[in-house]
């Protein structure tokens, strides 16, 4: 039998996992993300479906939300679908304002097999320059990878992109990330990755 959520909330949580969870959220106006994930490492979401079915312009409702996070923090084989007509705050997976202690691992954001459907990013990672220069990691990037993804351009919402701002780590990219248009034909990862 499934069980189906309308919201996950994890705060302050270590070396947590999260296996085949369904999750449709209310036709509501207020921020109602399907995981929101807050100063947390160590966490793995795999294998769930999220649907985002409020549609408020304002509120940010991500498929998945992460505020200050860091260190091994995987998103694998998940299924996100933007159900709305919002054309912002309604990223895939979104990812602010990392940290890292240093004592976790060797990644800071994994990203693989995901699949993204409807919003404005798949992927957005912001405000990365906490990362840079921290004693505790002796200045050594900590890489994100976004590989072997699915994402699909909704007509309706202008471009499908991964989204990296304030970077200073490694990005690991292979071209079997896949970014479709809604006519079915795909966009170049060089064109669909912007990193500022």
């Amino acid at each position: 039998m499934s069980i189906f959520y309308k919201h996950i909330s994890a705060k302050k949580n270590r070396r947590m996992e999260w296996n085949g969870i369904h999750i449709f959220t209310p036709q509501a106006a207020s921020q109602t993300d399907g995981f929101y994930i807050d100063k947390s490492y160590g966490l793995t979401v795999r294998n769930c479906d999220i649907h985002i079915n409020n549609g408020s312009e304002s509120p940010h409702c991500d498929g998945i939300q992460m505020f200050l996070c860091g260190g091994d923090v995987f998103m694998l084989n998940n299924f996100i679908e933007q159900n709305n007509a919002k054309t912002s705050n309604d990223q895939g997976i979104y990812g602010t304002t990392p940290v890292w202690d240093g004592g976790v691992g060797t990644t800071l954001y994994k990203y693989i097999g995901n699949t993204i459907t409807g919003g404005s990013r798949g992927f957005d990672v912001k405000n990365c320059l906490t990362l840079r220069g921290l004693p505790q990691f002796g200045g050594v990037d900590v890489p994100i990878e976004v590989r072997g993804n699915t994402v699909i351009h909704n007509g309706d919402k202008g471009c499908w992109l991964t989204s990296i701002t304030g970077f200073n780590s490694d990005l690991l990219t292979e071209g079997t990330n896949v970014y479709k248009r809604p006519n079915g034909t795909t966009i170049p990862v060089e064109d669909a990755v912007v990193i500022t």
